[in-house]
């Protein structure tokens, strides 16, 4: 399982976490090459990981139509954080 982006204390993340079991987590990244954000989209597909769009806001009940993004990042799954080296994921 993994765990990418979304908002904690009302701001946009862009840090990535994994889990073989869904109760123990681990950081891989606290932070990546795609900005923060939250209300992203991820399809698993042909061995990769892909990103999409989302917005970087924090929640609120106006939501700033300039702040959506429209790009797409692909992770293949070889960055890994070893020897707490930051994984170049995204």
């Amino acid at each position: 399982l993994y765990l990418f982006g979304g908002v904690e204390n009302n701001l946009p993340k862009n840090d990535v976490w994994n889990s073989t079991n869904g109760i123990d987590w681990q950081k891989l990244t606290p932070s990546t090459k795609w900005g923060p954000r939250g209300m992203l989209q991820s399809i698993y597909y042909k061995n990769s990981l892909w990103i999409l769009g989302g917005i970087n806001s924090t929640i609120s009940s106006v939501i700033d139509p300039t702040k959506f993004y429209n790009d797409v990042w692909l992770s293949t799954g070889k960055e890994i954080n070893t020897n707490g080296v930051q994984a170049e994921i995204g």
